[in-house]
C-alpha cells in the first residue's frame, strides 16, 4: 500500500498554488515600493519604467492607465511515492518518482490613476509571482538607477519573454529531475537572471 502519496501530492499542489496564486514577499514588496514611488510623478515616468500601457480609460475625469501580462505555460511538478508490502512472506519497499506537467497562468495587472495634469494619483495591482516579477524587477531597476535616468524594460509578452520562460522552464525541469523539489525558486531565479 503506498505511503506518503497524499503528502507528495499536497506538496506539488502547494507549489503550484504559491507560484500561480501567491505572491512572494519580495515581489509584493517591490511592486508596492516601486508603484508607490510613482505616485505624485508624471505618467511619463511610469511609461519610462514599465513601457507603454496596454490600455486606458477615463473615469470621473481621471485617466486610468493599464499594464497587463498573461502567459500560459506548464510547470514540472515532481513527486516521489513510497510503497511497502509483502510478496508471499517476503517484505519489500520501493520508491517511484513521477514528473507531471501542470498548466499554469502567469499574470499581472497594474492600474495607475492619473489626473488631468498627467500626475499619478494612485495605483492598484494584482497577479502572481510569475506574472508580476518582470514588472517588479523593472520597478526595482528604476529605483536603483541614478536620478534623471531610466531603465530599459523588456516586452513581457514578446519574444524575449517567451525565450526566457522556455529556458527557465527547461532549467527548472532539470532541477526537478535531479530530485530537488525547489522548482518555484529555480524558475524565479532564472527569470530574474534573464532580466524579468
Amino acid at each position: 500500500m503506498p505511503i506518503g502519496k497524499g503528502t507528495e501530492a499536497m506538496k506539488r499542489m502547494t507549489a503550484v498554488i504559491f507560484v500561480v496564486f501567491g505572491l512572494g514577499g519580495c515581489v509584493g514588496q517591490r511592486m508596492n515600493d516601486g508603484l508607490g514611488d510613482l505616485v505624485g510623478q508624471n505618467i511619463k515616468v511610469a511609461v519610462a519604467r514599465l513601457g507603454y500601457p496596454d490600455g486606458q480609460r477615463t473615469i470621473l475625469g481621471d485617466t486610468i492607465y493599464v499594464w497587463s501580462a498573461s502567459h500560459n505555460t506548464v510547470m514540472p511538478m515532481t513527486s516521489t511515492n513510497f510503497a511497502t508490502g509483502m510478496v508471499g512472506r517476503v517484505p519489500f519497499s520501493g520508491a517511484t518518482t513521477n514528473t507531471d506537467f501542470v498548466p499554469v497562468n502567469l499574470n499581472c495587472a497594474i492600474q495607475l490613476a492619473v489626473d488631468q495634469n498627467g500626475t499619478i494619483k494612485s495605483y492598484q495591482w494584482s497577479g502572481n509571482v510569475g506574472g508580476c516579477s518582470p514588472y517588479a524587477n523593472a520597478l526595482r531597476a528604476a529605483q536603483s538607477a541614478p536620478l534623471g535616468t531610466t531603465s530599459s524594460s523588456k516586452n513581457f509578452g514578446g519574444e524575449d519573454w517567451k525565450r526566457a520562460t522556455t529556458l527557465c522552464r527547461e532549467r527548472a525541469h532539470e532541477v526537478s529531475k535531479s530530485g530537488n523539489q525547489s522548482f518555484p525558486n529555480s524558475f524565479n531565479s532564472c527569470m530574474v537572471e534573464q532580466g524579468f
